[in-house]
């Protein structure tokens, strides 16, 4: 079939609503191309474009910003001595499937001296909105879809990338983008570095979840190792940080502390530690659930203000269950502590705390702390008064009064079935002291009977007897009262306090041959006829005794008092030291506050022929006070000492 070959010129609005005949050649005066008519397509099917023909391919730029139009193939920079950008033509405008270049023949570009290329409108480049050249003699090779899109061919396909995509399309907020199941890398020896530019910076592998931080682990902000979490991408809590000079490990949250507040525990804390207390606070415990099975929870105060007032009580969370009890274990204790492990479900167990310690000086009643399982109580009554001294009249023999016994001691342990709920606590006062004859020629007053301590009903400890006041010639010295299982006998004459029980009865008095002491430990020694006042045993464990209170003879010779006893358990205790001629005794040594230990006893005060010494006070808890001197008719008489009050100590196991 033969065509006739017809030429004609027209703009595109024209050619747009024409059609033209089979072979008709039509030159779009507009876009500057060519249309081929085949006698059915409005407007023509389009041949090429006279760019690509008349249109010289390179265009030379020299350090400026630059814009391409539909014609440029070929943008080169020759120089460049600063960041200049390329705006594209709009993607419609260019000839769809024809290659646009854009390089840099200066060897120039940097990351300082950057060729930035930007689109135009809504357009796309690769899906972003613009693209950064910074490598020496790098190059892009672009085309456009005609319509809104330009696409890489190429992407600086020389020795340096800004940014790659392997297996996703490159991202320019990342150099390296990588979509797969794996990767490998691959060597003899291989090593992978990450390296940051200064000590502050992050040097890190961040895993994420949905584009959501949930682990980083790195050089965070400093030169140490470390391995945090988060739950939202916005708070980081640190694991495990490794130190960068000793490679110690801290464990995150391994110390929390709290200052007087209540706090509900963190599945993340291991040790909760309360550096200030003023009143009661609690604990709440995270669900065991939720705490990793067999790692421990360390509760400690380390203010040692935890008081049976300013208690630290210890709750489970919900159903949960500690040592099998839904009830709390409660730190009253200066110092405590307590430690648990969960079993990653529904129970805490304890596997070591202080035990609590609780101490009565006064009558009180004690409340079992829920989660005690048995108690010790020990249980001090108060030492017997030591007796006063005697006055009489010159050339004739005088005995100073006797000293005090001994608080009783009672120990014993009770269930918590035993205890129930609480008990009454009586604590005894010491015995009152002895008073000194008043008028000539008469004995001392004997001193008091410590009363007894007791515990509910279901313990008591006796109280001291209470020591003979000194006597004249006719009788020898004041008898010591009676003590540690307790006497309600006081001394009496010559002959010492009886104990109950057969034990530890307080020393009779002498005439001026010799000085008795007790028979046992704890009772108060027996004052002196005309010769020093007796000493008090010492205990092994118990209260003490006081010492005797010096006598004179009928030579009119004065002597001093009797020595106090001391508790060999405690060390810190040393004997009451005695009254020289005429000097009061010196107070018996107390224990320190809510311990084990008991009280020493008083001195015996010595005597004179004018003004004689008074005996030492009993030693708090329990112990004898010291008898009183012995004076002639002119002078005045020794007081006898006051008994050491009792004590009741408690402590629980849990």
């Amino acid at each position: 079939m033969s065509v006739q070959v017809k030429h004609r010129r027209d703009t595109a609005a024209n050619i747009a609503t024409f059609t033209p005949a089979q072979g008709e050649l039509i030159v779009d005066t507009t876009n500057n191309r060519v249309v081929v008519g085949d006698g059915a397509t409005v407007g023509g099917i389009a041949a090429a474009k006279l760019a690509e023909v008349f249109v010289p391919s390179r265009r030379a730029v020299l350090d400026v910003n630059a814009t391409i139009s539909i014609s440029d193939r070929l943008i080169a920079y020759t120089t460049l001595t600063a960041a200049r950008v390329v705006t594209l033509c709009a993607a419609s405008t260019y000839p769809p499937g024809t290659v646009l270049r854009i390089v840099d023949e200066s060897g120039s570009c940097s990351a300082i001296n950057s060729i930035t290329i930007n689109r135009v409108g809504s357009d796309t480049i690769n899906n972003s909105t613009s693209f950064v050249m910074d490598g020496a003699f790098t190059s892009i090779a672009l085309e456009s879809d005609g319509a809104a899109k330009w696409t890489f061919l190429n992407n600086e396909t020389v020795d340096r990338l800004s940014y790659l995509g392997l297996g996703t399309s490159p991202d320019p907020s990342n150099v390296l983008s990588v979509f797969g199941s794996s990767a490998l890398f691959n060597g003899s020896n291989f090593s992978f570095t990450l390296n940051k530019s200064a000590v502050g910076n992050t040097a890190s592998v961040l895993f994420q979840d949905a584009f959501s931080a949930r682990a980083q682990v790195g050089l965070l902000g400093d030169d140490n190792f470390t391995f945090k979490v988060s739950p939202n991408g916005s708070t980081f809590f640190s694991g495990i940080t490794l130190d960068k000079s000793t490679g110690s490990v801290t464990l995150g949250n391994a110390r929390t502390v709290v200052a007087d507040a209540n706090y509900s525990a963190l599945a993340t804390d291991r040790e909760i530690s309360y550096t200030s207390i003023t009143a009661a606070r609690i604990v709440t415990l995270p669900a065991a659930s939720a705490f990793p099975a067999g790692h421990s929870l360390l509760i400690v105060d380390e203010s040692g203000a935890v008081s049976t007032t300013n208690t630290l009580s210890i709750v489970p969370a919900g159903s949960d269950t500690i040592n099998g009890s839904t009830t709390n274990g409660a730190l009253v204790t200066g110092y405590g502590y307590c430690r648990l492990i969960s079993n990653g479900s529904n129970k805490w167990n304890q596997v070591g705390r202080r035990t609590n310690l609780i101490a009565f000086t006064s009558s009180g009643t004690y409340n079992a702390t829920p989660g005690m399982t048995k108690c010790d109580v020990f249980l001090v009554a108060g030492g017997g008064g030591g007796g006063g001294g005697a006055l009489q009249s010159a050339s004739a023999a005088c005995s100073g009064g006797g000293g005090g016994g001994g608080g009783g001691v009672a120990t014993y342990t009770f269930t918590a079935a035993q205890i129930g709920a609480s008990q009454a606590v009586t604590i005894g006062p010491g015995g009152t002291a002895g008073g000194p004859a008043a008028t000539g020629s008469t004995p001392g007053g004997t001193g008091g009977i410590g009363a007894n301590s007791q515990f509910g009903s279901l313990t008591k400890a006796i109280g001291g007897g209470g020591g003979a006041g000194g006597q004249l010639a006719s009788v020898s010295g004041g008898g010591g009262g009676g003590g540690i299982l307790g006497s309600t006998s006081s001394g009496s004459g010559a002959a010492g306090g009886t104990a109950a029980f057969g034990a530890s009865s307080g020393g009779g008095g002498v005439a001026s041959s010799g000085v008795t002491t007790p028979s046992a430990a704890s009772g108060g020694g027996g004052g002196a006829n005309g010769a020093a006042g007796g000493a008090s045993g010492n205990t092994l464990f118990g209260s003490s005794g006081g010492g005797g209170g010096g006598g004179i003879s009928a030579a009119n010779a004065v002597t001093g008092g009797g020595v106090g006893g001391y508790a060999q358990s405690g060390s810190q205790f040393s004997f009451a030291a005695a009254g020289a001629a005429g000097a009061a005794g010196s107070p018996g040594s107390s224990a320190p506050t809510a311990t084990l230990f008991v009280g020493g006893g008083g001195g015996g005060g010595g005597s004179s022929l004018t003004a004689a010494g008074a005996g030492g006070a009993g030693g708090g808890p329990g112990g004898g006070g010291g008898g009183g001197g012995s004076a002639q008719n002119a002078g005045a008489a020794g007081a006898g000492g006051a008994g050491g009050a009792g004590l009741c100590i408690i402590v629980e196991y849990f």
